[in-house]
Parts: C-alpha cells; structure tokens; sequence
C-alpha cells in the first residue's frame, strides 16, 4: 500500500472512534414532577392547601389528624348559624371551615377562609392575604373592586368586581378588606357605614387597605 493512502486511511478511523463529549443536562423541578406538581399553599376553587371542598370531617381526621382541628359553633348576633372547624388553629397554616349543616352531623364545607396575618396561602397569581387593594385593581384589569363601608358588620366584605378579570378568573374568590388603626382614625366619614364603596373612593388610603381575609365558596 502506498504511504500516502495508508497515512488517510489510519486518519479516517482514527476520527471515527472519537467521540464528542456529552453535554450534561441538570434536571429541573418541572421536568422531574410534570403535571403532577402542586403548590401545597397554594389557593385555588378546589380548595385551600391541602383541604379540599369534597373533604368532611372523617377524611380531615384522616389526612390532618385529630389532634390538629377544632370544632366549635358558630354564632351571629347572638343566634346559632352553624358549626365552624379550624385546622392548624393560631398558626399560619390555619384554615378555617364553614359547615353548610345547621345541626350535626355535618358533612359538606360550604366555604373556607384564610385570615392569619402570616398566612401561608396564596392564589397562582399572587394574591394572598396583605395585598393590597391597589394591587388587586391591578389583577382586575384596572376596573374598582366594590365592598362595603367599614365600621359595620361585614366591613369591607367584597361585594363586587365590576367585570373586571378576577370575577372571572377566580369565581369562588371572595375576602375582606381592612385598614391599620392609624388610617381608621383619619378616614372620611363617606367610607363608613353600612352601603357598597368603591375602591376609588379610597383615595390614598388604595395603598393602605389591605386583604385581611381570603374566602372561597364551594359550588363556584
């Protein structure tokens, strides 16, 4: 064989056997869980965190414990409307449920709230309690969020969203809207009382008046 055509051959299968290293791919956390993957804090019309709407108290003492709910009755001025359990009581995790049955045994969650000022829960968008109202305008495509006046029973309770987006992205959503003591000492007296306000009548105070409770709605 000729020098120079042994010298080409021996290159040509000299290269065939290298290879090129392999690039390292790190997994990532959405590739590892997929479609599987849930937030455990987060809120959404199925429930809050790990409690469910289809949930009763047999598959809470289940999936939570005994040890960590409470049951008491529920009364309004004076009267018995019902029965409410608290799960995770006093602490940032707490859910508390209200039961649709008057009179035991109960057995379907009519709506849950979250109202600890270091809750834990949030919706996907963000929205958890200490938001504030103007960040929520925001979230409803800029339009007023209507609830009642304060200084009454069910001050600040959401009353409306105007059509702006949240009514239709979160149906079941609903909350409660409150003041720090210095802004209720220097509110104007059209924002008191029992009658639907707007958000833009807040005034300054949009920056101020924050979620103090967050409530979803079975059924939604």
């Amino acid at each position: 064989m000729k020098p120079c055509l042994f010298i080409l051959l021996l290159a040509f299968f000299g290269c065939k056997q290298i290879k090129s290293p392999e690039k390292k791919v790190e997994p990532v956390l959405a590739d590892i869980l997929g479609d599987n993957f849930q937030d455990p804090d987060e809120i959404s019309c199925w429930g809050i965190g790990e409690i469910e709407f289809d949930d009763n108290p047999e598959s809470l003492t289940q999936k939570i414990g005994e040890e960590n709910l409470t049951t008491d009755s529920l009364f309004e001025e004076g009267m018995h409307e019902g029965f409410v359990t608290k799960v995770w009581k006093g602490t940032p995790r707490e859910v508390v449920i209200y039961w649709r049955e008057k009179i035991r045994p109960v057995r379907k969650i009519a709506f849950m709230e979250t109202r600890h000022p270091s809750s834990v829960y949030h919706f996907s968008n963000g929205i958890r309690v200490g938001t504030t109202v103007n960040e929520l305008v925001k979230l409803n495509g800029g339009k007023e969020i209507g609830f009642y006046g304060f200084g009454r029973d069910y001050a600040g309770t959401f009353e409306s969203f105007n059509g702006g987006k949240l009514a239709g992205n979160i149906p079941c959503f609903g909350g409660v809207i409150g003041l720090d003591s210095l802004s209720y000492a220097t509110i104007q007296t059209d924002l008191l009382g029992d009658h639907v306000i707007n958000s833009s009548q807040l005034g300054s105070l949009v920056k101020k008046a924050r979620l103090i409770s967050i409530r979803i709605k079975g059924d939604a």
